[in-house]
């Protein structure tokens, strides 16, 4: 990412430490609330779409390729909440470069691959149940910048 310095041109952009946990603590805020808002109640045919973003997100090659995933991942979480304004809002973060910014700066082995998916997954089986708590608890876990 780039800004640009008027008469001076454009330099490399580097987040610090609290701007990304500032982006997590919204995106973070938005996907509980979508979730609390739904009860954690979610179709057959939403729970399949989540698993196949999974296998998607498993499969990636590039950052980019786990950052689509992801990002449809979340939202498909939050779809199922009757308020347009914040699915829409939420959209808006995950689109903002900054969300794209943090996503592509960590390094992507299988060992990443398969802690997000082992967390994705532990995420559908509590949506399964719809156990609004552990879901919320789980989400948690795709909220460390770590993971």
């Amino acid at each position: 990412m780039a800004t640009l310095e008027p008469g001076s041109g454009y330099f490399a952009t580097t987040l610090t430490r609290s701007e990304v946990e500032e982006v997590y603590e919204v995106r973070k805020a938005l996907e509980v609330m979508a979730i609390r808002q739904n009860g954690a109640k979610y179709s057959e045919l939403e729970l399949a779409r989540l698993e196949l973003l999974i296998a998607e997100g498993a499969a990636s090659t590039n950052a980019e390729e786990l950052f689509v995933a992801t990002r449809a991942f979340h939202l498909g979480l939050a779809a199922p909440s009757p308020n347009g304004f914040l699915l829409k809002t939420l959209q808006s973060v995950w689109d903002n470069p900054v969300q794209r910014l943090i996503s592509r700066s960590y390094p992507l082995d299988q060992e990443k691959l398969d802690r997000v998916a082992d967390a994705h997954r532990r995420i559908v089986a509590a949506a399964r149940l719809s156990d609004v708590e552990a879901v919320v608890q789980l989400l948690d876990l795709c909220h460390q910048k770590d993971l």
